[in-house]
């Protein structure tokens, strides 16, 4: 239980990082 919580939780940070270096890539254009 505790190890699917965490896997959800690095998921999450993982989409997070991604939609911030996408934001950061389309920003300048």
């Amino acid at each position: 239980m505790a190890h699917l919580l965490t896997r959800k939780e690095t998921d999450r940070k993982l989409f997070i990082g991604m939609s911030e270096s996408f934001s950061a890539l389309k920003l300048p254009m």
